[in-house]
């Protein structure tokens, strides 16, 4: 049998292998690939001191440089094959007059709304997008980050950019209860932290709020915490309705490997917050950050624009 020791330890190690929000990344692995000896570069002695240095360049003054005019040019060429090639000159605000006939104010009707999608592709998320990605760094979304929708299948476009509908089929919560911790200074100062992050990225905005979700932490790994944004103590959860998806198992999987198939472990930060919720919804997920900027006097509401968990 399996001692305590032994469950103990395995507890120790699998907290070890959780990694921090925080932790460093080893650059030293990936550049030590860039100079193994098969590669173009093998003749080369790697030294971090000396060749780690330039591999930051080229990955930062290079390689992202690159990356960024690649996003843009993708970007301007989806909005001429989608808009045409006069989009630009289709962006502008035109004075509503006091009396038109109804054929006019239909043929008005139409071009604002095909200016209101315009406007919605360029300034609200395609600009944004590419200019939180053109500010970050290679190995992080120092700026947050925002789909890029253009880059998806056609029939999927306005979903990855609006966010995909929620079905309802309850009662929405009104639920305006004030968000208490209950937890130690050390703990609270984690989740400050950790909300600063998101409100810095704009995940978590200002704007009208119907009801209030609830947030807590987890112990991750041996010096860090995981935000829980909690949207069932609200009734949102309850509320709300989405279909079912297929979850592959490890038995499905290992129906098509063979001894050639290679596996990789991805941890993806922002999986959930890189994505727009339901307009419908935000108003139901807001977050009371009273208490934990110290304003107990003072409402301080905020609310999700993209998806938590």
């Amino acid at each position: 049998g399996i001692s305590e020791r032994d469950d103990a330890s395995n507890i120790a190690n699998a907290q070890r292998a959780v990694r921090e929000d925080d932790a460093r990344v080893p650059v030293e692995l990936w550049d030590q690939q860039v100079f193994r000896r098969d590669g173009p570069f093998g003749h080369i002695d790697y030294r971090p001191a000396v060749h780690g240095q330039l591999m930051a360049k080229v990955r930062e003054e290079l390689a992202m440089k690159v990356y960024g005019r690649n996003l843009s040019k993708s970007f301007f060429m989806y909005m001429r094959k989608a808009h045409g090639d006069d989009w630009a000159a289709q962006v502008k605000y035109t004075a509503p007059d006091r009396k038109v006939s109804r054929k006019r104010k239909r043929g008005r009707d139409l071009a604002a709304s095909k200016q209101k999608e315009i406007e919605k592709d360029l300034l609200l998320i395609g600009l944004e997008g590419v200019a939180r990605a053109v500010q970050s760094s290679w190995w992080d979304w120092s700026k947050g980050s925002t789909p890029f929708f253009w880059r998806w299948p056609k029939d999927i476009r306005k979903e990855v950019r609006d966010g995909v509908p929620v079905f309802v089929e309850g009662q929405l919560p009104q639920r305006k209860s004030k968000q208490r911790l209950r937890c130690e200074q050390e703990v609270k100062a984690a989740m400050k932290r950790k909300l600063e992050k998101v409100l810095g990225r704009g995940y978590l905005v200002k704007g009208y709020v119907l009801s209030l979700t609830n947030y807590f932490a987890v112990p991750k790994g041996e010096n860090d915490i995981r935000m829980v944004y909690d949207g069932t103590m609200s009734g949102l959860n309850e509320a709300v309705w989405a279909p079912n998806f297929f979850m592959p198992s490890v038995d499905s999987v290992l129906m098509f490997c063979d001894a050639d198939s290679w596996f990789s472990d991805m941890d993806l930060g922002e999986m959930f917050l890189n994505y727009f919720m339901d307009e419908k919804i935000r108003p139901y997920s807001g977050v009371d950050l009273s208490e934990i900027n110290g304003n107990k006097l003072q409402r301080d509401w905020v609310r999700w624009e993209r998806t938590f968990m």
